[in-house]
Formats: C-alpha cells, sequence, structure tokens
C-alpha cells in the first residue's frame, strides 16, 4: 500500500483569524450556493486528491494541491501553488472558468470582501466572505429615555472598594446623573461615558437609564456579567435601581453606590405627611 502524500505546510506567519474576523469560502455551482466552509484555522488547501488537500475540487483540470487560502491575524489570502491550470481572482459570479487575473505562483494575494476565485477550467465559483471584522456599533441611549425626576442621582465610587479613593486616571469617585438621560459604563475609553479599564469589563458593559422617576440600570451583553447587591444581571434586563445598591461590573475591584434622593414619589409622599 503506498504512503498518503505529504501535506503542503503553510508560512509561519499563517494563524487563525483574530480581531473579531470570521471569514468563511462559500462554494457556488452556477447561481446555487451548495456549501460555507469556515475559515477559522491558518489554511486550508485545495485541489484534486482528496488525501494531499483539505478541499476536494474533483475536476482533471485541477492540480493535486493547487491552491491555498491563508489567514493572518488581520487579512485573509489566496495563493497558488504552482498549478498546472491557474488560479483565478475575479469579483464577478459569472460561472465562466479562467475568468479574471491569473495569480503568480507562491506570491500570497490579500483578499478583498466578496471576491471570487476560480482553479482550473473548473466552472465553480469560490466567494470569500467575512474577510474584515464587522464595524462595532456603539450602543445608543433609547428615545424613550428622559432627565431624572430626581433632585439628586449620582454614582459614588463605594466605600469599601480596595480603591475607594480614585487615583490619577482610574475610575471617577463621583458620577453625576441628574443632567443626563443615560450613559454607558464599559472599558472602551472612545464608545463609553464612563470608562473603567479591567480585563474583566466589556468594551461596553452596561447602561444607566432615566424614565421619569425611575433610574434602571441594563447590562448590554457583557462578558463577566453586571452585578446589583451581588446578582447577576441577564442581558438586556432592565433592573429599577434602588437608593444606595452596589453596581459591580465583572471583577473589577471598584463598586458604585447608587444615590438616588428626591424623586417626583417622595415628594408627593412627604406633601402627604404634612
Amino acid at each position: 500500500m503506498s504512503e498518503a502524500p505529504p501535506r503542503w505546510r503553510p508560512p509561519p506567519w499563517c494563524k487563525p483569524p483574530q480581531s473579531g474576523r470570521t471569514p468563511k469560502l462559500e462554494v457556488h455551482d452556477g447561481e446555487t450556493l451548495v456549501r460555507t466552509i469556515p475559515l477559522s484555522g491558518p489554511k486550508l488547501t485545495l485541489g484534486r486528491q482528496a488525501e494531499a488537500v483539505d478541499l476536494q475540487v474533483d475536476d482533471g483540470s485541477v492540480s493535486r494541491t493547487h491552491c491555498a487560502l491563508l489567514n493572518s491575524a488581520t487579512g485573509t489570502f489566496i495563493m497558488d501553488l504552482d498549478s498546472a491550470q491557474g488560479t483565478w481572482i475575479d469579483d464577478r459570479m459569472t460561472a465562466a472558468p479562467q475568468l479574471g487575473e491569473r495569480l503568480k505562483s507562491h506570491e500570497p494575494r490579500e483578499l478583498k470582501e466578496g471576491q471570487t476565485l476560480r482553479v482550473g477550467k473548473s466552472t465553480l465559483v469560490l466567494k470569500v466572505v467575512g474577510v474584515k471584522a464587522a464595524e462595532f456599533e456603539p450602543w445608543k441611549i433609547p428615545a424613550w429615555c428622559t432627565l431624572p425626576t430626581a433632585q439628586r442621582v449620582e454614582l459614588v465610587l463605594d466605600a469599601n472598594s480596595p480603591l475607594a479613593v480614585a487615583a490619577a486616571g482610574g475610575p471617577q469617585p463621583i458620577i453625576e446623573l441628574a443632567t443626563v438621560k443615560g450613559l454607558v459604563l464599559g472599558r472602551s475609553e472612545r464608545f463609553c461615558d464612563v470608562a473603567l479599564p479591567h480585563e474583566s469589563v466589556s468594551r461596553q458593559h452596561c447602561a444607566i437609564l432615566h424614565d421619569e422617576d425611575t433610574t434602571y440600570v441594563v447590562d448590554l451583553g457583557s462578558a463577566h456579567g453586571t452585578y446589583v447587591d451581588g446578582v447577576r444581571l441577564t442581558a438586556d434586563e432592565h433592573l429599577p435601581l434602588r437608593d444606595g445598591a452596589l453596581l459591580s461590573l465583572g471583577s473589577a475591584p471598584v463598586g458604585y453606590r447608587a444615590i438616588i434622593r428626591g424623586t417626583a414619589a417622595d415628594q408627593a409622599a412627604k406633601k402627604q405627611k404634612k
């Protein structure tokens, strides 16, 4: 019995995609999408000989080891592996063989979103999608939010916290809430109103929102959780924040006490007592 042919080895710079990228290879036969293959590893080889490649293309014009799709941390590439009938790159979905530009052998070409590939004289169209990370959309304060009716609404760095006195560049000791409809807390200085630089805090972690005389805290799908008095919120849960409640983000060594006093309901109750 003959031994299986050796598999082609990728260059040392190849690695799984990072930075939120999820590249995929779509295999189209004519106008029909027949298969979608995640490109989650360092490489995916294509060719006619099943034992030598990751994806077999059963066509006589395709070389045994024809080409390879390669990932770096930030990009996805196509490289011809000295094929006889060529690897072709284009932007069209037309099921025509050898359409577009023929690649030079062993020269990696970075792929753009939606570019198409053809191998040999095969009429299969290989389309690459997801090569770039999706644009990050900052979370927005909902339209239903209003300014609070309370006379005093603050988050105050908890006196029992290991960082009760904020160092230069550290968490804000007092966060005023009475003049805003809402604000976002998280790790990102760019996308948050209050930045808490800790590895367990998500880029956008939670938000504080006002609806007339009620103040809410809502978790924004954080990885390590938003806690109120030690109880973790479920994602997108709007929890009314009571006066004196302790708000914690992930395992960050700081917590904030909610100061919510002088609401319209409080004022009404005081008038009834008089």
